[in-house]
C-alpha cells in the first residue's frame, strides 16, 4: 500500500473502479495500521456502477465541479487508455495531485522507475530497469520484463506480458493475455486485442486482432446420450 494519511478519491466509477476498490478495501481489512480513507468517487453519473454495487461509496460529483481539500489524492480508475489520458490532462489543469497505488503482492524491482499516478495490481511483476510512465495501469498478474518501457496512460489487462526491452508508446491498450516477444515496439494509441502474441513491431494508431471465426457445433453424441435421440450436426459462425 503506497498511500498513507490521505483521502483517496477514485476518478471513474465503472468496472475497473470496482476492481480497484476491492483490491484496496481487501488490503485495508488486512492491514489495520494503514492510515488511508477512501473518500469517494468522481464520475459523470451518480448511478455509476461502483456506487450502485457499493452503497458505502460516496458519490462526490463530476470532476469539473469538485472542490478539492488539502489531503485529497486522486487515482484514475478507468481501464480505457485514451480515457485515462483525457482525465489526467483534466486533473493536471485543475492542479489535482495524482497518486500511485501498488498492491502489496506485486513485485517491483528496486531499480525500476515509476511515474506518478501508477496503478500496479495484485501479483504483477515489474523487472529490473523497467520504466513505467505516469498514469499507467497494470491489472492483475501482468509482467513487465527487464528494461521495458511503458508510455504514459497505457493499460495492460490481466495476464498480459511484455518481455525484456519492449516499448509501449503513449496510451497503448493491451487486452488480456497479450504477449510481446522481447524488444517489440508498439506505437502510440494502439489497441491490441486479447490473446494476441506479437513477434514484430506495430505502428501507432493500430488495431491488432488475431481472432478467427468462432465455430459452434452441436454435440449430437452427448445429445443422444441425454435425450435418447439423434440430431443434425449444426455449424454456426460468428
Amino acid at each position: 500500500m503506497t498511500i498513507c494519511n490521505k483521502n483517496l478519491i477514485l476518478v471513474g466509477g465503472g468496472g475497473f473502479a470496482l476492481e480497484i476498490y476491492s483490491y484496496i478495501v481487501d488490503e485495508l481489512n488486512k492491514e489495520k495500521s494503514v492510515n488511508i480513507h477512501i473518500k469517494g468517487v468522481l464520475d459523470s453519473s451518480s448511478v455509476c456502477e461502483l456506487c450502485q454495487k457499493h452503497s458505502d461509496v460516496e458519490y462526490l460529483g463530476d470532476i469539473d465541479a469538485y472542490k478539492a481539500e488539502d489531503n485529497d489524492v486522486f487515482l484514475i480508475a478507468v481501464g480505457n487508455a485514451t480515457g485515462r489520458r483525457s482525465i489526467a490532462a483534466q486533473l493536471k489543469e485543475m492542479r489535482l495531485p495524482l497518486h500511485s497505488y501498488i498492491h502489496s503482492s506485486a513485485h517491483v524491482s528496486s531499480n525500476a522507475e515509476l511515474g506518478q499516478g501508477v496503478f500496479i495490481g495484485p501479483h504483477c511483476i515489474v523487472s529490473a530497469h523497467a520504466k513505467i510512465s505516469d498514469n499507467v495501469a497494470l491489472n492483475v498478474y501482468c509482467g513487465v520484463g527487464h528494461g521495458a518501457v511503458i508510455g504514459p496512460h497505457s493499460v495492460m489487462s490481466p495476464y498480459s506480458v511484455i518481455n525484456g526491452d519492449c516499448a509501449l508508446g503513449e496510451a497503448v491498450f493491451l487486452g488480456s493475455r497479450v504477449t510481446l516477444y522481447p524488444k517489440i515496439q508498439i506505437g502510440a494509441f494502439t489497441v491490441i486485442d486479447a490473446g494476441c502474441i506479437l513477434r514484430e513491431d506495430i505502428g501507432e494508431f493500430s488495431l491488432v486482432s488475431q481472432r478467427v471465426d468462432q465455430k459452434v457445433f452441436d454435440n449430437r453424441i452427448l445429445r443422444r446420450k441425454i435425450f435418447g435421440k439423434t440430431s443434425t450436426l449444426v455449424e454456426k459462425s460468428e
